[in-house]
């Protein structure tokens, strides 16, 4: 077996030690907000805008797949009767015959005049 794949205890050691050495070597010189230039403060925040208006995008696009796909399927065959009558009434209004309009009978109750003014 080679030294590499099992280290003697001295050679763990030194390993720890050059990890401890590295982590040490960063403290004090963690970047902060007030530490960086413009230019990193505004390419930050204009990463962190485009993720976020790009996963709305992609939840409103989900959404809208979502909910087309419920009135495809649930709303359009309800209304579909209701459609189709009135396809044939602006069919019939583009020919330029009034005469063939449906006529749709609802009731109008007259409201009577206010008394007492």
């Amino acid at each position: 077996m080679t030294e590499s794949s099992n280290p003697t205890p001295n050679q763990a050691v030194q390993q720890t030690m050059v990890k401890d050495e590295a982590a040490a070597d960063r403290v004090g010189k963690i970047e902060t907000l007030y530490s960086v230039s413009y230019f990193q403060v505004f390419m930050r925040n204009f990463a962190a805008g485009f993720a976020r208006s790009l996963g709305g995008l992609f939840i409103w696009i989900l959404m809208l797949i979502i909910s087309s796909y419920f009135f495809v399927a649930y709303v359009w065959p309800t209304i579909r009767p209701f459609t189709s009558g009135l396809q044939n009434a602006l069919g019939t209004i583009s020919g330029g015959s009034v005469d063939k309009l449906p006529r749709f009978d609802i009731p109008v109750t007259p409201i009577p005049p206010p008394t007492g003014l």
